[in-house]
C-alpha cells in the first residue's frame, strides 16, 4: 500500500495537472473565484458576481435530478428533463404520450391551492399569450392548458424551441450585436408586441431572457417573445391580479413609471399606471445593451431589496450614457430611436410599437427584413392606429409619495 502511494506522488510530480486546474487552484489559493457568465473576478466566498450578479452557489452545486422527471402528468405527458426555473414556474422538456410529439411543459413550482393571485397569473399568461400568437408568429405558441390532479398543480404545454435566449447571446464574446443584427431583432419584436398591444395587453416584463431566437426556414435570427407571466391586460373587464402600488418587473428592464409606481390619485381610483409605452422603454434598454455591450443601468452589488431601489431609483432620474460614447460605429439613426424610446416621460417616447418599428427602419434602411410581413416592410409612414385601441392616454405620472414594494413572487 505504501509503494502505492509513493507511486502516485511520483505520476503527481512527473505529469502535472492542466494549465486550466492549475489557474483555478493558483485562484482559490488567492481566495479570489472566477464568473462563468461574465469573467470577472469575485471573492471565493462571494454568493453573487458583484460585476453582472450571476449566482455563484448554483453553478458551483452539481445538478441535481429533479424529483417530477420521468413522471406522466395528467395522464399524456412524459416529463423528460427540466430546461428551466423562475421565480414562480418550472419548465419541462415533455413528449405527448399518444402523439409523440415534444413539448414544453410549464408548471407552478409551488401549488398552493389558497394563493388565487398565483394561479390567476399563471391562467392569465396562457390565455393571453395563445391570444396573441394565433396572429403573430413572434410570440412562443400554447396548445394545452390542463390540471394534474395527483400533483396538484396547473400546467400549459407549448412549443418546443430550439435555439437560445438574447441573454445567452450576449453572454458570449463580444457581448453586443452588430447594428444590422439590432435593428431585426427590434423589428421583430416591435411587430409582436404592436399586436399585443393592439389585443389590449401588456408584457412589463421584456428583457433578454424572454426573447428567444429560433431559426425559420433555415434562416437564423426568428424572434419569439417568451413569458407573459406579468403580462397586464388594458381592457379594466378583465382581472388584475397585481396589488395596486406594488412594483412588478424587472428593475433592469422596467420603465421610469413602473419604478416609481402609481400616483397618489391612481392609487385611490385603482388605476393602472402603465400602458404600452412601459414596453417600448423595455425594448429601448434591449436594444443599448445589444449595441453596447451592457444595459445602461445595472445593479450594483448583490440582489437585495435595498439595492434594487437604487437601481430603479437610477431608472427614474438618471440619463444613460449615449450610445456613441461608448461604440462610434453605432448608425446614428439607430442611435437616436434607442434615445427616444429611452425618453423618462411617456409622452416623449414614441406613442406606440408600430411607431418605433418605422423608426428603426427609417434608421436602417438598407438591410433586409426576411421575418416581416411585406406591408410592414413597405409601410415608412408613421402608423396611423388610434391611441385609444393601443395605449391609454396618461399626464406624465407625478412622484409617488409611498414606499416601494418588491414582489415577493417573482425571482430577481
Amino acid at each position: 500500500m505504501g509503494f502505492f502511494v509513493i507511486f502516485l506522488n511520483v505520476v503527481h510530480w512527473l505529469f502535472p495537472v492542466p494549465y486550466k486546474l492549475r489557474f483555478i487552484k493558483s485562484m482559490q489559493r488567492d481566495n479570489v473565484q472566477i464568473c462563468p457568465s461574465c469573467g470577472a473576478k469575485a471573492p471565493v466566498q462571494a454568493a453573487f458576481c458583484p460585476s453582472c450578479s450571476h449566482n455563484l452557489k448554483r453553478n458551483a452545486q452539481k445538478r441535481r435530478v429533479d424529483p417530477l422527471e420521468g413522471m406522466i402528468l395528467d395522464q399524456k405527458y412524459h416529463l423528460i428533463k427540466k430546461i428551466g426555473e423562475g421565480g414562480m414556474a418550472k419548465v419541462y422538456k415533455a413528449e405527448h404520450v399518444f402523439l409523440r410529439e415534444l413539448r414544453a411543459i410549464k408548471m407552478i413550482k409551488r401549488p398552493d391551492h389558497r394563493r388565487e393571485t398565483q394561479y390567476g397569473r399563471f391562467l392569465r399568461e396562457a390565455r393571453l399569450a395563445r391570444k396573441v400568437s394565433a396572429i403573430s408568429p413572434h410570440v412562443i405558441r400554447i396548445d394545452d392548458f390542463g390540471y394534474d390532479q395527483k400533483q396538484g398543480v396547473y400546467y400549459y404545454s407549448m412549443e418546443l424551441l430550439k435555439g437560445e435566449s438574447l441573454r445567452e447571446i450576449l453572454r458570449k464574446p463580444p457581448y453586443y450585436l452588430t447594428p444590422e443584427r439590432t435593428a431585426q431583432l427590434a423589428a421583430q419584436i416591435c411587430s409582436a408586441m404592436s399586436i399585443g398591444h393592439e389585443e389590449g395587453m401588456v408584457h412589463r416584463d421584456l428583457k433578454p431572457d424572454n426573447i428567444f431566437l429560433t431559426s425559420y426556414n433555415g434562416q437564423p435570427d426568428f424572434v419569439k417573445i417568451l413569458d407573459f407571466g406579468l403580462a397586464k391586460p388594458l381592457d379594466p373587464d378583465e382581472p388584475d391580479f397585481t396589488e395596486v402600488g406594488k412594483v412588478v418587473g424587472t428593475p433592469e428592464y422596467m420603465s421610469p413609471e413602473q419604478c416609481r409606481g402609481p400616483t397618489p390619485d391612481e392609487r385611490v381610483r385603482g388605476i393602472s399606471h402603465v400602458d404600452g409605452r412601459a414596453d417600448l422603454y423595455s425594448l429601448g434598454i434591449v436594444m443599448y445593451q445589444c449595441l453596447a455591450g451592457r444595459a445602461p443601468f445595472t445593479l450594483n452589488g448583490e440582489p437585495t431589496p435595498q439595492n434594487f431601489l437604487k437601481l430603479m431609483s437610477r431608472q427614474i432620474s438618471e440619463k444613460p450614457v449615449p450610445l456613441l460614447s461608448i461604440r462610434k460605429n453605432i448608425p446614428p439613426g439607430l442611435a437616436e430611436v434607442v434615445k427616444k424610446a429611452l425618453k423618462k416621460n411617456p409622452e416623449r417616447r414614441f406613442q406606440s410599437m408600430r411607431d418605433m418599428q418605422t423608426a428603426v427602419m427609417n434608421a436602417m434602411p438598407d438591410i433586409h427584413y426576411p421575418f416581416l410581413p411585406e406591408a410592414e416592410k413597405s409601410d415608412k409612414r408613421s402608423s396611423a392606429l388610434s391611441l385609444n385601441r393601443t395605449l391609454r392616454k396618461q399626464t406624465p405620472p407625478a412622484v409617488a409619495r409611498f414606499q416601494l414594494q418588491l414582489d415577493p413572487e417573482l425571482d430577481y
